[in-house]
């Protein structure tokens, strides 16, 4: 609406502006003077829309570069993907170690637990002579 208002208020004033010329020049002269005025004038707003297109085109470049730059400043890039997977791959590496040598001590502990057993085992049977004979009689060894 307001642009309305601003476009009535301009060719109001261009309809003056053409009366005045041709009251002062004369009809037939102030149509060429009229038409030299329409080229300049829309040689300048030729000229106003190329300003406005390079000012936008130099905006949008430097909020391109803007963009590029904070971007490369939060986005990991190849590198870095790269170096944080080579990191994981040697922690990795680093557990398994770990891990075997874990199960190793396992079946250490496991191992003298097994041999600790059977002596406690032997040691029983050996004290107990009841015993034996019942686990003789419940094996068959020893006939009932």
């Amino acid at each position: 609406m307001e642009k309305a208002v601003i476009y009535n208020k301009s060719m109001s004033s261009y309809f003056q502006a053409i009366q005045s010329i041709q009251e002062a020049l004369g009809k037939e002269n102030a149509e060429q003077v009229i038409k030299a005025l329409d080229a300049v004038f829309r040689a300048l707003e030729d000229k106003a829309k190329e300003k406005e297109i390079h000012i936008k085109i130099e905006v949008a470049e430097q909020v391109k570069k803007e963009l590029k730059e904070e971007l490369k400043e939060e986005l990991a890039t190849k590198y870095d993907v790269l170096q944080v997977k080579n990191e994981l791959l040697q922690v990795k590496s680093e557990l398994k170690e770990e891990i075997a040598d874990l199960r190793l001590e396992i079946e250490k502990r496991f191992g003298r637990l097994y041999w600790v057993l059977i002596g406690l085992g032997a040691l029983i049977l050996g004290t107990n002579p009841k015993l034996l004979e019942f686990l003789s009689r419940l094996l068959g060894i020893i006939p009932k």
